[in-house]
Formats: structure tokens, sequence, C-alpha cells
């Protein structure tokens, strides 16, 4: 009896050593959380992909790839969108892959948590307006714009929208309530831009002040980049504010990449100055 057992067992013993030693290390199957996905430039989400295996799954780690790299970055599943287009983002486990369809529209949702305003005077003399810098900026963010006030401003910007000028032929263009939009002059980034996801001129839109309350200003952006880039964003807080109108006179700053670190005086102390025919379209 004790033989027969011992028999048995050994026999199971043996059935299950083939059975588990005959079992393919193969992926069965590879599904992804979603097959379509739409971003904003900037915005990022995560795609999670699920292995079903037989044998040992820890074989079959997933990679990433994307067929636009300029569009859409993939890391570990985490999809980032770069700028306007369309990608496939595709994974693969073993043998077998899945695909996820990802559209990023030519939007941008900045935000901002810091600004600085700076009165430049009537710094173009256009004996119309007067002329203030702004910056704003946030984690990832910045924006410079530079804005044409009512001749009665000299310490804030009144509420109102601020409209980007589409042609500059003259003194007489420059308004009030309107932006001198972006440009490169002599490789310097002029005027008003946008530095952050993108590197890119303002061209047109709103920079609209929705109210300005004890010095804190409540300020929404409409936008377009020179890239066609529709820029959202909004902004609630006080701007830094320095006067800077008596050593301009008939030049104002430019725009470059090291002001992301604003509020900083020091900012406008170290710009190059450049010739009014940049802003004049000469």
């Amino acid at each position: 009896m004790k033989k027969n057992l011992k028999l048995s067992s050994f026999i199971a013993l043996v059935a299950l050593f083939y059975f588990t030693s005959c079992t393919k290390n193969e992926v069965t199957n590879l599904a992804l959380s979603t097959k379509t996905m739409s971003f904003i430039i900037g915005q990022a989400d995560s795609l999670i992909a699920t292995v079903t295996a037989s044998g040992d799954i820890s074989k079959f780690p997933v990679s990433w790839t994307t067929s636009n790299k300029n569009v859409v970055s993939v890391t570990n599943g985490k999809i980032t969108g770069l700028a306007g287009g369309t990608a496939t983002i595709t994974a693969k486990s073993g043998d077998i892959t899945a695909s996820c369809e990802v559209t990023v529209n030519n939007e941008m949702a900045a935000v901002m948590n810091a600004g600085f305003l700076v009165y430049l005077g009537d710094a173009i003399k256009t004996g119309i307006s007067n002329l203030f810098a702004v910056g704003i900026a946030g984690p990832s963010d910045t924006l410079y714009f530079y804005i044409n006030a009512p001749l009665t401003s000299t310490l804030n910007l009144p509420a109102g929208n601020y409209n980007v000028l589409s042609v500059i032929n003259s003194e007489a263009d420059l308004v009030p309530f309107s932006v001198i939009p972006g440009e490169v002059y002599n490789g310097n980034q002029v005027n008003s831009w946008y530095i952050g996801k993108v590197e890119s001129p303002i061209l047109e839109g709103t920079f609209n002040i929705i109210s300005v309350v004890n010095g804190k200003y409540t300020i929404e952006l409409n936008l377009i980049d020179g890239y066609g880039n529709t820029i959202y964003g909004s902004f609630q807080g006080s701007l830094y504010y320095y006067n800077k109108s008596a050593s301009v006179n008939s030049l104002i700053p430019s725009v470059t990449k090291s002001s992301s670190k604003i509020p900083d005086l020091n900012l406008f102390e170290n710009r190059k100055q450049i010739e009014l025919r940049a802003y004049l379209k000469e």
C-alpha cells in the first residue's frame, strides 16, 4: 500500500515537472487603456498597457515608441504633446504590439503666478501713448508684452482689451490699448514673445485686463503665436512695478531668453538696447 502511494506521488511530481517545463513563455495579449487621445501642447497623460502572458510574465517588459518625436514624446507610457499634429504611440511586449492614435491641437494653456510691470513713458515719442513692458511667468511659461497705454497711465495699466497690432507703419499706429507684436530683429527677440514649451513671437490676439483692484491684476490671454498656436492663459496677482522712463529715451529694451528669471530689475539694466526702426518695420 505504501509502495503504491509513493509511486503515485512520484508519478504526480513527474507529471507536474513535465507540464511546468513545457509551459511556453509568450505574450498572448497586449491591451492599452485607450486607442485614441487628444492633447494641447505641453499637456501630459499616461497610457496603461496590460500584458497577458503564459509562463513568466516578467520576461516581457513593455517598450514604447512614437511615430513622430516632434509632435508627441513617450517615456514608459507617459505621453507629452510637443507640437500640433498627429502621431501613433506603439507599445510592444514580446511579439505583440498595440497602438494609440494621438492628436495634439495647436493650443497651449499657459500658467503664470509672478510678473512685473515696467513704465517706459512715451519711449517711442508717439505723443499719444505711454509704453509699458509687462512680463508674466510660471513654472514653465513666460510671456512678454510691450503695451501702449493712455498717456494718463503712469503707475498701472487700466482695465480693458489690449489688441495685438497687425500692422505698424508709423508712430500713429501705436495707439493706446494696443500690443506691439513680436519679431526677430538683428538676431534679437523683440517686443512680445512666448518662451516656454515653444519659443515664438506673439502675432495676434488680446491681452485682456479684466480688473485692477488695489494693485492686483486679473488678466486673461487669448493669443496666436508665430507657429499658429493658440495660447490661453490667466494671471491674478500683483505686478512688480519699476519706473524706467528716465533712462529709456528713444530706445527700448529687447527681450532675451535670460529674462525668464522675472521679476528682476537687473534684467532691464542688462538688456541690449535696440533702435526704433525695429518697431516701425523699416
